[in-house]
């Protein structure tokens, strides 16, 4: 019960700073590449590249935005990132989870209770091809890491070209 009081208030002190930097900030960001970046939308679900997102905050940010059912794609290189932060943000948007990189055994032991399917990929093709399996027309694939990309990939940029480039080979059944 003493864990339970603890997370909570973790979780609510994280919102209230969240609603903080939203009204400072957030409300003024537009989309453009590699944040909230509509790639496409196959067999009715949309595919967004938000390769930006390297931390928690940007993340959530993203998820916050989202008006529809998450199949989110997470994972990369540590941030030291307390993902408990985010537990109440992903029970409500997030139907699976999808990680991959150093970061996937923590996101996993996170979040295993909180959504219907957590499941680790060896690499962001095969997160892409994961996710299609799972997601349903009127849903969304959301590619937010909430890691850096330097295990894999140079940069975020290069990052969210590979994952266009992924879902562009999905649309033409190339993967």
């Amino acid at each position: 019960m003493e864990n339970k009081i603890k997370k909570d208030n973790v979780e609510n002190a994280f919102l209230q700073q969240r609603q903080q930097f939203r009204k400072e900030t957030f409300q003024s960001v537009k989309s453009a590449e590699h944040h909230l970046e509509l790639v496409d939308v196959i067999n009715g679900v949309d595919y967004i590249n938000d390769s930006v997102s390297v931390d928690i905050n940007t993340t959530w940010q993203s998820l916050e935005r989202i008006q529809k059912t998450v199949i989110w794609i997470a994972g990369g290189s540590s941030k030291n990132n307390n993902y408990e932060q985010m537990r109440g943000m992903i029970r409500e948007k997030v139907k699976v989870i999808i990680c991959f990189g150093k970061e996937q055994v923590n996101i996993f032991k996170t979040y295993h209770n909180d959504v219907k399917i957590v499941i680790n990929a060896n690499n962001l093709r095969d997160a892409i091809v994961i996710a299609e399996k799972f997601s349903e027309e009127n849903e969304c694939v959301l590619f937010s890491p909430a890691c850096a990309s330097y295990e894999e990939f140079e940069n975020y940029e290069k990052r969210g070209e590979a994952f266009k480039a992924e879902v562009s080979k999905l649309k033409w059944g190339g993967i």
